[in-house]
């Protein structure tokens, strides 16, 4: 999956107009305001949107959303985690969306790619932490 975001960045690097970069700098501008948890998400979720339509690729948008629908569902919680976890991703990927807002710009289409790739990367590495989280936790009896 990671690749297929890395491709949507190099595409938007490739792409994008002007309109395209005024729409991914306004959502970095809204992911970095919004609260912390939820909100934050959801901001992430429309910063990826705006990559997406700058990209104008209808084929690697549709095949990304529907492998983060099943990813989605396989997570044992919201790919982002618990609350626990939050501040640490979020900063992680406001430095991510910051470099990227730049390097789609400057139409730098590999080093977005790369950068794209490692953004996404953090969701997946949640799911890791809280699937051997789940392995370990011992059962209870009724």
């Amino acid at each position: 999956m990671s690749k297929i975001y890395g491709l949507l960045a190099a595409e938007a690097a490739i792409n994008k107009t002007q309109e395209d970069v005024d729409l991914i700098k306004s959502a970095n501008i809204r992911f970095i305001e919004a609260p912390t948890g939820r909100s934050k998400q959801i901001a992430d979720g429309e910063f990826h949107q705006s990559i997406f339509k700058a990209a104008a690729s209808p084929a690697l948008t549709d095949a990304v959303l529907f492998l983060e629908k099943r990813v989605s569902l396989s997570a044992p919680e919201h790919p982002w985690g618990g609350a626990n976890v939050h501040e640490d991703l979020e900063a992680r990927a406001a430095s991510d969306h910051s470099r990227l807002v730049e390097l789609i710009e400057k139409g730098d289409a590999n080093t977005a790619s790369n950068v794209a790739e490692r953004d996404v990367l953090l969701d997946l590495e949640v799911i890791h932490r809280a699937r051997i989280a789940a392995e370990i936790r011992p059962v209870k009896a009724d």
